[in-house]
């Protein structure tokens, strides 16, 4: 398996040359699968991020799009010489990059729905905080208890408070529905018929269907894998 390093230093045996100083001498390294399609790996202090995502380690194809570091943008294919993303074989035309196209895209709604939710958490929970300070309070007063509990429902109450303030600042940064509309663009542009004179966008049929069809069901063209 070939593998290529990505970045400014002179270990990197990229197909262009990279000058963003945010990319760091030994970005990323891009492992040739043997399938058409690389696997992934970022080694870069600023980080590599698919469709908005940062990654450790993922899967890509030739038509993926990567960012490296801060400011730099660009196709699988444009960083590795002779890659490409049609594979024609005698019998018809290779699917096997939509797999990769579809776990992507899922993976992505998987990791933007539990950044949702744990928002959610976050501002359901700090109301529980308070409304029991307060209870608490109200208790202790009835059952004259000590002073000292007082002190347990201020800090409850300030937790509370500080809570929220951390919450609603995550909420005010979170662009996981810029991130998903990004996501679903991009699926819907690469996940297509592999036919040059096709292209029509799969839908949402799951890879393992579509492989199972065996056909396109629009140009009518046979399906193989590798």
């Amino acid at each position: 398996m070939k593998t290529f390093i990505v970045g400014r230093g002179q270990k990197a045996n990229q197909k262009i040359e990279i000058n963003d100083p945010s990319v760091s001498r030994e970005h990323c390294k891009l492992t040739d699968n043997g399938n058409g399609t690389y696997t992934l790996e970022n080694l870069g202090r600023n980080g590599t991020f698919v469709n908005g995502v940062q990654i450790l380690k993922t899967t890509v194809t030739p038509d993926t799009t990567i960012q490296l570091g801060a400011n730099t943008f660009v196709k699988v294919s444009d960083l590795i010489p002779n890659a490409t993303s049609e594979k024609k074989s005698e019998d018809g035309f290779d699917i096997s990059q939509l797999e990769t196209i579809w776990e992507t895209y899922h993976d992505s709604l998987i990791q933007i729905q539990q950044t949702q939710r744990n928002n959610n958490l976050l501002r359901s929970a700090s109301p529980i905080f308070t409304i029991g300070s307060g209870a608490i309070a109200t208790l202790a007063k009835t059952m004259e208890w000590p002073e000292t509990i007082f002190i347990v429902t201020t800090a409850l109450t300030v937790f509370g408070l500080l809570l929220m303030i951390f919450s609603f600042i995550r909420s005010f940064n979170d662009n996981s529905i810029q991130q998903k509309e990004e996501a679903t663009e991009h699926f819907q542009l690469k996940y297509v018929c592999p036919n040059p004179k096709c292209k029509h966008f799969m839908g949402n049929q799951p890879y393992k269907i579509i492989k199972q069809n065996k056909n396109c069901p629009w140009c009518k063209c046979e399906f193989t894998t590798r």
